[in-house]
């Protein structure tokens, strides 16, 4: 277990981290692989949160199987960079939250076997925090008051089948998407719904009729985010339905409905077509959210994407990551 002592300011990310198999109670399951590269979700026993208390942060242990507390965690593929020897993994997609592992204290003399090998093995040495590594980890019985907001995700590694690397359970000190007031009931996030670009509504995807003037409307709003293989699959699939060469499917309804929804509430925060915004990751968090509730969507069950975008998606991830 390893975390580290170091605040070096209230706005920077304290990360904790632990092996899996090192949470008591966990027991893996057999589709483990599967479910990290659909990045789906992983059922522990129990759940950490950093707090403040008393002017300090404290990290805190939540038996988890409650409303207040869910078992589910969501699992996250990282990537292996066979030049230098490192795994690392993004978390939701924001760039500061790159997660690389690698040794936190220096190897003297030869390097131990990892599994790779390739010859000239070079591993990166930590240069940033101090890192202090915990004897064991200790549950007591924690009353939950109050909604917990956790942040955390567990990383597994399904390139490094065989090299001893093992699935990481880690956790955030903060939110990466500024300051949040409320959680959604049926996506789970947390976001701020005074800059979400108006309140909530009660929409229904499954009414949607797909037309022109609709694509036009996502494929201006998808333009203004980084390229994106899994958009493009998505954007292709509603050019061939409005040919009538594919019929529709509930992820393609959702997927139509909530670009344009979203795009709506961009236009409502005063956001150009086709700007993004310096903050662009709290603005796209607030109104992604809002749109999902919205629709009374929860993205662990109803895909905005079908399996050939998420595909599409991680081939993309592991080439742009040579």
């Amino acid at each position: 277990m390893i975390g580290s002592g170091k605040i070096v300011g209230k706005d920077v990310d304290i990360l904790f981290s632990i092996p899996v198999k090192d949470i008591p109670g966990y027991k893996s399951p057999t589709n483990f692989d599967d479910l990290a590269k659909k990045n789906g979700n992983l059922d522990l026993p129990i759940r950490l949160a950093f707090s403040n208390e008393n002017g300090e942060r404290v990290l805190r242990a939540f038996k988890a199987g409650s409303l207040r507390v869910p078992s589910s965690v969501r699992g996250v593929v990282g990537i292996y960079d066979k030049n230098t020897g490192i795994f690392s993994a993004e978390i939701d997609g924001v760039p500061s939250r790159l997660v690389l592992e690698n040794p936190a204290f220096p190897p003297i003399g030869n390097v131990g076997n990892t599994g790779n090998t390739a010859p000239d093995y070079k591993a990166l040495l930590n240069t940033g925090v101090d890192v202090k590594p915990v004897d064991k980890i200790t549950v007591t019985t924690t009353p939950v008051a109050d909604p917990v907001d956790i942040d955390d995700y567990i990383i597994w590694l399904p390139t490094a089948s065989g090299s001893g690397v093992e699935p990481i359970y880690i956790v955030f000190n903060s939110n990466p998407y500024g300051e949040t007031n409320s959680k959604g009931k049926y996506s789970g996030r947390s976001f701020n719904t005074d800059k979400a670009g108006g309140p909530i509504q009660s929409l229904d995807w499954k009414t949607a009729n797909i037309d022109r003037a609709g694509v036009d409307k996502v494929k201006l709003h998808t333009g203004r985010f980084a390229e994106s293989d899994a958009n493009k699959v998505m954007i292709d699939r509603l050019e061939r339905i409005l040919k009538g060469t594919l019929a529709v499917t509930d992820t393609d309804k959702r997927f139509y409905t909530h670009e344009i929804r979203e795009l709506e509430r961009y236009r409502n925060l005063g956001i150009k077509d086709g700007v993004v915004p310096s903050n662009q990751g709290e603005v796209w968090n607030n109104t992604h959210t809002a749109t999902l509730e919205d629709y009374k969507i929860d993205e662990r069950t109803e895909s905005l994407y079908t399996s050939e975008a998420i595909k599409a998606s991680e081939e993309q991830d592991m080439r742009e990551s040579k």
